[in-house]
This record gives structure tokens, sequence and C-alpha cells, in this order.
């Protein structure tokens, strides 16, 4: 192995073996490089391997200097890792080795729109439950407050043209929608291939005074028993009809 003669300035550092002014081990040769010591004065084993670096510090007959300065360029190399032997302990000031620590993860906090959003929910979920209940189940069922219909509305007047002979009954249920009573015998007069047109005649002309979002729907029925005969839905535009009438 190659042997070189240390510098009379560099043996006189603190921690090298300069008994016999040599090295055992290759080490860097401008005296300059010396100067990223750790404080001890080591030299730098810089022409060593990293792998060869490590099994320096593994090795326990080698002289502690050595293995303190294969410890010291593992961490200027930013390799020095779980190898130190325990109880060593080397302060080493070189910006390679300084490493921040790590931040512990935290989840980030709930955002406003969040919480504008469980609120909503919150609030939307009962509203929209008690809306689906009035229009669907309550309002169909229970008549209006005010029985005149709007000053445009030709339900009357289709009612005429279409069941000519009937002597119909409107009433106006709440949310828009509109019972239409009239005697079975009158209702059966219209042949039952025209039934669907003529229910679709009368659900048109009281369509536009019915929002979609009232689901409301146009019925006729026996005026005698209560009957559904035929129905109109305002919001689809569907017709259902029933010779027999419904429940």
């Amino acid at each position: 192995m190659h042997k070189q003669v240390l510098p009379e300035n560099i043996q006189s550092l603190p921690g090298i073996r300069a008994t016999e002014g040599i090295l055992e081990e290759t080490f860097i040769t401008q005296p300059e490089e010396f100067a990223m010591s750790t404080g001890l004065g080591l030299p730098v084993h810089s022409k060593l391997s990293t792998a060869e670096l490590r099994k320096i510090l593994t090795d326990v007959s080698r002289p502690q200097e050595e293995v303190e300065a294969a410890r010291y360029e593992l961490g200027a190399r930013g390799a020095l890792e779980a190898e130190q032997a325990p109880g060593d302990q080397l302060n080493v000031s070189t910006s390679s080795m300084s490493r921040p620590p790590a931040k512990p993860y935290a989840n980030p906090a709930p955002s406003s729109s969040d919480n504008s959003g469980a609120v909503l929910g919150c609030i939307g979920g009962p509203i929209l439950a008690i809306w689906a209940v009035f229009v669907l189940w309550y309002a169909p069922s229970h008549p209006c407050s005010s029985q005149v219909l709007p000053e445009k509305c030709m339900v009357y007047t289709e009612l005429a043209a279409t069941f000519p002979a009937a002597y119909p009954r409107v009433e106006r249920m709440m949310a828009e929608n509109l019972d239409i009573y009239m005697d079975r015998k009158d209702f059966d007069a219209v042949p039952f291939p025209d039934r669907k047109g003529a229910v679709m005649i009368i659900g048109k002309s009281w369509d536009p005074f019915a929002p979609w979002y009232d689901f409301a729907s146009v019925q006729i029925r026996d005026i005698k028993t209560g009957k559904t005969l035929a129905s109109f839905s305002c919001t689809t535009g569907s017709i259902d009809l029933k010779s027999d009438g419904w429940f």
C-alpha cells in the first residue's frame, strides 16, 4: 500500500498518530482539505469507497483515530447512518450532516367551506324531508284556502268542450293540485281510445299554473264515489287512465 508522509503542520494536529509520521491507509494528500476536520484534526479517507468506510466503522481492530476519520468522511458524504457504535459521540459541524428534524404530520384543519357544507347538510336534510311529505302526501288531499282559479286559466273552457254534457266541480288543492269531479257516465261518454287525449287537454290547460317543484297533478274523480278516473302529472306530463277507477 502506498505510504505518505504528513506535512509537519498536519502532524501536530491532535488525534493523528504522527509518531511515525506516516499513515497506515491511503489518505488525501492536499493539506488544505484537512481544514474540514471535526475538531480532532482527523484525516479523511477520500480515496476509499463508502462501503470500505462502513467496514472500518465495524472493524474493532482499527485504531480509534481511523474509525472516527471514517465516520467523519461518511458524514461529509451524507452516508453516515446507524453504523455509529453505541456510546460513541461525534459532533460534526458540516452543512451536509445538518438535517432539519422532520415535522410530524398533522391533519389539515377543516376549511370554512367544509364547515359550511356540514351546516347546510344538517339544515337542508330536514327541510327537504318536510317539503317532500307536504307536496307528495299532505297537499293533494287538502283544499287550498282560495278556490278561485287564475284569470287566464282555460280549465272550464276545455271541460265544456271535452265533456259537453257534464257539470264538473273543480276544487283547487294545496301545492297547485287540481281535483275535477264529474259524473262517471259523463266521463264514460268519451270513447275509451279518446279519453287519454281528453285528459291531456284538461291537464295542459292547468299545467302553466303549476310549478314543477310542487309535483302537482290534475285528477278527474267520480263525484259519487271519489274514485280517481284519470290523472295528469304537471311535472312529467304522464297520464294514468283506468276505466274502472282507482282505489
